[in-house]
């Protein structure tokens, strides 16, 4: 079957990634970086007959056949389930991708902050500029990734507090104060709308101030 085929060459990457064969360098250099995050199956996916076509893979640090350093992967493979002419014969046709880092289905939304918006966050402190940018189809996990829940906030929710935390630590120190400034808008069907407007026939930015709280 499929889900056996791509099973078997999970298990080869495994192998080859144990034997120190699939080492690679999370790539940090240049302005545009791209993540790539995995969702699991849902349930319903899975009771519904469908299997996992996606793999994350390709360990940073691995040493004497153990991976001795937890972190994104440095790949992600599209497995593509075909059929030969006769409708009979099937076979697997994977592409492989090489972006910044990938995270598995296992991995948390903490792990992604820390790796795609930690350094974000740190230069927006130090005045400089950056955009992270959340792109995927209906369903893929946008929201869950940014937004999270309570127990297992996202991105949006970690970066905030580490920019607070930090501003505070800046007040108390007196060395200086910051103030910050929140716009939210979302692109649907072509369209920019302003989700946070200053009445409600108009746009409009709202601001508040870390000295205010």
């Amino acid at each position: 079957s499929f889900a056996d085929g791509i099973g078997l060459w999970r298990a080869e990457q495994a192998a080859r990634a144990r034997a120190g064969l699939q080492q690679m360098e999370i790539r940090e250099s240049g302005w545009l970086r791209v993540y790539v995050r995995k969702r699991p199956l849902f349930e319903e996916e899975a009771s519904a007959g469908e299997f996992d076509v996606v793999t994350a893979h390709g360990a940073p640090a691995v040493e004497g056949g153990r991976q001795v350093k937890r972190g994104p992967c440095t790949q992600v493979s599209v497995h593509v389930c075909l059929h030969k002419p006769d409708l009979k014969r099937m076979f697997i046709k994977t592409l492989t991708f090489a972006p910044t880092a990938a995270f598995g289905e296992r991995a948390t939304s903490a792990e992604v902050h820390s790796a795609a918006a930690a350094g974000l966050v740190q230069r927006a402190l130090e005045g400089g500029v950056g955009t992270l940018f959340s792109f995927g189809q209906t369903g893929s996990g946008k929201t869950h990734t940014m937004q999270g829940t309570q127990q297992q906030p996202g991105v949006n929710v970690l970066a905030l507090r580490e920019a607070f935390a930090a501003a505070a630590a800046f007040d108390a120190s007196g060395r200086r104060s910051c103030s910050f400034s929140l716009g939210m808008v979302e692109i649907y069907n072509e369209g920019l709308f302003d989700l946070l407007p200053a009445n409600p026939g108009g746009g409009g930015v709202f601001s508040f101030s870390s000295a205010a709280g």
